[in-house]
């Protein structure tokens, strides 16, 4: 099965052990367990147990390594590294570090 988000074309497929998602990008191949269109132009993807986000061109906007990642709110999307919370804009791209103790959605 093939599907599009934004210009990168990837590709699903079982493995021995889980479905894995095949992005090529920039003439680079990467892997991810996971990956959930999230609006304009943006994905979540999951590698083993975390996550990151990918534009639309394939570009690690924020790099798998984060516990988790919230659902767009208002147009921003929480961060989790753990202990502390950091946020993204998905309208701006504009990126605020997990730096903060506490988090609410917009």
């Amino acid at each position: 099965m093939k599907r599009e988000y934004g210009v990168v074309k990837v590709r699903c497929y079982k493995g021995p052990y889980r479905t894995c998602y095949r992005v090529v990008a920039n003439g680079q191949t990467f892997y991810y367990n996971k990956l959930i269109d999230i609006g304009n132009g943006y994905a979540k993807v999951k590698k083993i147990k975390k996550w990151g986000i990918l534009d639309s061109k394939g570009n690690n906007i924020c790099p798998v390594g984060y516990t988790a990642i919230g659902h767009p709110s208002s147009g921003m999307i929480t961060l989790y590294d753990g202990y502390l919370y950091g946020y993204f804009s998905i309208e701006t791209g504009d990126f605020w570090p997990c730096i903060f103790e506490k988090a609410y959605p917009f």
